[in-house]
């Protein structure tokens, strides 16, 4: 392995554990703001936003669909749009129309 190759290895390892850190941060918040008793709908718009950034991680997609479940009596409205914008940043294009994403959120099996 050439030293190129040992120095790209150690950067990936490195990032590798800032993700794994941030995972953590956000599975606690989002066990946090499931368990409170009704965060407004300003908190659970930002934790998705924040999340969407990283759903191209399966660990961060579940931590996005748990809280998409939770949301989605309070606020389907949000969910829906969360929905959609998921799908327009990790799916193939020509994919998703808003009643698709409108059948995934009610049948949250399929969210996103």
């Amino acid at each position: 392995m050439s030293e190129a190759d040992k120095n790209f290895a150690d950067i990936v390892d490195k990032v590798q554990i800032i993700h794994d850190s941030v995972y953590r941060l956000y599975r606690d918040d989002v066990d946090s703001m499931i368990q409170s008793s009704q965060p407004s709908e300003q908190q659970i718009e930002h934790l998705l936003d924040q999340l969407l950034d990283f759903c191209g991680d399966v660990r961060f997609l579940e931590l996005f669909k748990k809280l998409c479940r939770y949301a989605y009596c309070r606020y389907p409205h949000l969910v829906t749009d969360y929905i959609t914008l998921y799908r327009s940043q990790y799916e193939e294009e020509g994919c998703e129309t808003d009643e698709t994403a409108k059948e995934s959120a009610r049948n949250y099996g399929d969210i996103p």
